[in-house]
């Protein structure tokens, strides 16, 4: 017999696979349990139902994001650096196994089908992303406090990637070499940073000649 703990474990790892796949609606507690080679009762044993393990499920892989997003020390870095380690952390997932880009896909499919059970939990990984990528801009563009213009260019920058993680698979087959190889993920994640600081050095230089404009009007 296993021990608890490590029950808990595979079938917290298996939710990932079901999960992905099928959606919340889609998996059933028992194919959870068949994957994770486990008795039936077990969910029901360890979480009480469906609907607690895919919450604590979920829970544990936002912390999991927010650890990998916080260890890249974007705070210590600036300017192109800054970007491409960012990019590095968010799409790493995407160049591992099957079973870690689950993961991705887990969030997609709530994004795109709610369950309802963890609404509360949505905003968190965005507003993550707002405070490290806000406070490199707000560095990198001298601004004591962000504004509608820098929440816009930190959407735009995010949404850089979101074409790779939202459509990997359909890139990976249609354009053999942009997601696969050796040191795919270096190659994209320079060339997001490169065009993500073209868009940081075009909002200086569109701030730069508003305040000129400023100025003239004074005077």
């Amino acid at each position: 017999m296993l021990e608890p703990d490590l029950t808990r474990e595979r079938l917290l790892c298996a939710a990932i696979d079901i999960f992905a796949t099928h959606g919340y609606l889609g998996a059933s507690t028992r194919e959870i349990c068949q994957l994770a080679n486990v008795g039936n009762a077990s969910i029901h044993y360890h979480f009480g139902d469906k609907r607690t393990i895919y919450r604590e499920l979920y829970l544990r892989l936002l912390d999991d994001f927010e650890a990998r997003m916080r260890g890249v020390g974007i705070e210590n870095l600036s300017g192109r650096d800054a970007l491409f380690a960012y990019f590095m952390a968010l799409m790493r997932p995407l160049a591992e196994d099957t079973h870690v880009a689950n993961q991705v896909y887990l969030h997609l499919r709530e994004e795109f089908q709610p369950s309802g059970i963890v609404d509360d939990l949505q905003p968190r990984s965005l507003l993550l992303q707002f405070e490290l990528l806000g406070e490199l801009l707000q560095r990198e563009l001298n601004m004591r406090k962000p504004d509608a213009s820098l929440h816009r260019l930190v959407l735009g920058i995010h949404g850089l990637a979101l074409i790779y993680i939202v459509k990997g698979r359909s890139i990976a087959q249609a354009l053999p070499g942009q997601m696969d190889g050796p040191n795919w993920l270096e190659r994209l994640a320079t060339h997001l940073s490169y065009t993500g600081w073209g868009m940081v050095e075009h909002e200086r230089r569109r701030r730069a000649a508003t305040a000129r404009k400023k100025r003239l009007q004074v005077a």
